[in-house]
């Protein structure tokens, strides 16, 4: 459920947010999609979840997945907080932060999902 939570608040920047001078095109591939393949995986746990027992490998493949989106999600976002910090026109600091959180919650939950299922993945 947490996955789905975050996942949802990682496409959110897109769609509501305070104004920044970005193309769509980059807030899709740096918003929708990542968040997209995390909901997408969160799901498919729950559903694995509901079944009987989880894969352990599957848990942990999926965990790196969530990982890897978060990573591009906060990598592509670096350039934006340096935007801010120059007071570049278009780039405020409250939009900075609010699109930053999101993309720093998607690599936190990859990070703990990984580490929950570190061991697991030899079951």
């Amino acid at each position: 459920m947490v996955g789905i939570v975050v996942g949802v608040w990682g496409a959110l920047p897109r769609f509501v947010s305070p104004e920044l001078n970005v193309t769509d095109s980059k807030e899709v591939a740096d918003h929708v999609v990542p968040a997209l393949l995390v909901i997408a995986l969160s799901v498919a746990a729950l559903m694995l979840a509901r079944g009987g027992a989880v894969p352990g490998m599957f848990m942990f493949v999926a965990g790196l997945a969530v990982c890897l989106a978060g990573v591009w999600m906060v990598a592509t976002h670096v350039p934006l907080v340096a935007q801010a910090a120059r007071h570049e026109p278009g780039v405020t600091w409250s939009a900075t932060v609010w699109h930053s959180s999101a993309a720093a919650a998607v690599a936190l939950l990859g990070i703990v999902w990984v580490a929950t299922y570190w061991n697991a993945a030899s079951d």
